[in-house]
């Protein structure tokens, strides 16, 4: 497998792969001089597992789009949030319910809940472009006007949505509408922040509670020294003692989350600031 790897990888990296094939190559018999020397792996399409490819798109796919909603929210990886909503094909959270753990894991968020409508997440405001519409149908703009009128936002979101073109037909009058014709505005639902994409819509829960708060507060810590482990030289089996002085906040925290802490940074002892930690539960 690794000679393999290194044999794909060697027209992009050559020196590295080649340093790491005399490695692995120096007490092989008979083996090629150098990895440049080598033929270069077949690849046998039999071994493509479409399905497998489909579900990992998938994944990566649901995941970008959270990351994203969460960039849009301003709300940091670190910061755990308390639900995940999701509304797509059948198909799509057949996927997704094989692979939760995983998903929530990435992504910080403590469960995953779907819904049977779009509805449920986001609403739409709908309305026409009027600079392509006067372009391009300048002597009805009004009769535009009054049908799109008839409409109600998600009956107008499905049709733009569900077909190439929106056709307007009255007596003699036959006029074709795409969805460049519309302004179309997502307004999500309270307390969330939605990415859509085709027929898939992601929504996080902005609400964080104090227990959320005080675990992303750990978190953060935990960074923090961890890259004092780092900076100090620290060998990564090295057990430390820690010494913190901080705000209230940041102590009631530590109250809650004390052994994951310790755990996390590989701590034995967590010395604490008597005067400003007043928490004993």
């Amino acid at each position: 497998v690794l000679l393999n790897f290194i044999k794909i990888m060697c027209p992009i990296i050559p020196f590295i792969t080649e340093s790491i094939y005399r490695n692995l190559t120096s007490s092989m018999p008979n083996s090629i001089e150098s990895i440049h020397l080598n033929p270069f792996p077949k690849s046998d399409k039999n071994l493509i597992n479409k399905d497998l490819q489909i579900e990992v798109d998938t994944i990566i796919l649901i995941v970008s789009m959270a990351r994203s909603a969460r960039n849009k929210a301003n709300i940091k990886i670190r910061q755990p949030l308390s639900e995940l909503v999701i509304y797509s094909s059948d198909n799509t959270i057949d996927v997704i319910e094989k692979n939760t753990k995983e998903i929530l894991e990435e992504l910080n968020i403590k469960s995953i809940r779907y819904v049977d409508s779009p509805n449920s997440l986001v609403d739409y405001n709908i309305s026409l472009n009027f600079q392509s519409i006067k372009e391009k149908h300048p002597n009805h703009i009004n009769f535009i006007i009054k049908y799109i009128k008839g409409f109600n936002n998600s009956e107008l979101y499905n049709s733009i949505t569900n077909s190439k073109d929106f056709v307007i037909v009255n007596d003699d009058i036959k006029i074709k509408l795409s969805s460049s014709d519309f302004i179309i505005k997502e307004i999500p639902a309270t307390n969330f922040i939605v990415v859509s994409d085709n027929n898939t819509i992601v929504g996080i829960n902005t609400t964080i509670s104090k227990e959320l708060k005080y675990e992303g507060i750990v978190r953060d810590l935990i960074r923090q020294v961890q890259n004092l482990r780092k900076d100090s030289g620290l060998k990564v089996e090295d057990r430390i003692n820690i010494g913190i002085n901080g705000s209230k906040e940041l102590f009631k925290a530590l109250v809650i989350h004390e052994e994951y802490f310790k755990n996390e940074v590989l701590g034995i002892n967590l010395n604490k600031d008597n005067e400003t930690y007043p928490y004993t539960n």
